[in-house]
């Protein structure tokens, strides 16, 4: 698979849980890295289904221990801007299924305000970003669902949105509902020392597909940076052509 110019590196696997168990080695020779390098390690996850995967290999208590969970900071590349309790918060459906099963202090967790509007959501976030990663820090490692139409975190194909700087951007006339969303922008996501693309299901098939092709979607330009791995299952993978 290629797009932008850049090769992409494809792991194909058979099944999302498959897909969760490889996701979830990658972050730990991640995490391990960053935290041997400057003592912490940085990463951005995704609403959906596809990082409960990853969370749940992550989590497990098996292996959960091996994991520097008291030396991350959690980050979000996308909200919607509606409160907590709202049935469209990424972080409120994250925080009541995934958050209680993970060793990691609440003052390392920074969620994105969706109930200070796209606007002030993102500013609010920019500063949060700064205060923990300082003048023009960079992620770790960036988590990303890619979805139908190619999209990843709120950055859509042909939005004026995909070609804004800075960290975080307020939409407020998204493609997909609800239209208000805050999202980091793209090169912050590109910047990342390494991107993981998730794709599970028939559903992602066409966009997989797409993408394969090196057609320039917003999942093929967040993964033109250093270093990007897609982990696709079988059925995601159901209409390319070959492996790689």
């Amino acid at each position: 698979m290629s797009g932008n110019g850049h090769e992409l590196d494809v792991r194909r696997v058979r099944d999302a849980p498959r897909g969760g168990q490889l996701a979830a080695s990658l972050l730990h020779e991640a995490a391990a890295q960053a935290v041997a390098e400057r003592g912490v390690f940085t990463l951005a996850i995704p609403g959906g289904s596809s990082p409960r995967t990853v969370f749940a290999e992550l989590a497990d208590p098996k292996t959960a221990g091996d994991f520097p969970w008291d030396r991350t900071h959690l980050f979000w590349v996308d909200e919607r801007a509606v409160p907590i309790g709202h049935a469209d918060s990424n972080y409120g459906s994250f925080a009541s299924q995934v958050l209680p099963g993970l060793p990691i202090t609440p003052d390392r967790v920074h969620r994105m305000k969706g109930e200070l509007g796209p606007v002030g959501g993102a500013a609010d976030y920019a500063r949060t970003m700064m205060a923990v990663l300082g003048e023009g820090g960079t992620l770790d490692a960036v988590l990303l669902g890619v979805g139908e139409d190619g999209h990843v975190a709120s950055l859509f194909p042909g939005a004026d949105e995909l070609s804004a700087d800075g960290t975080a951007i307020g939409i407020t006339d998204s493609p997909k509902p609800p239209p208000e969303r805050i999202t980091l922008t793209m090169p912050v996501l590109r910047s990342a020392k390494l991107v993981v693309v998730l794709g599970f299901g028939a559903g992602k098939a066409d966009a997989v597909a797409r993408c394969h092709a090196g057609e320039p979607l917003p999942a093929v330009l967040a993964s033109s940076g250093a270093r990007a791995v897609w982990v696709v299952d079988e059925a995601a993978a159901g209409k390319t052509e070959s492996n790689s």
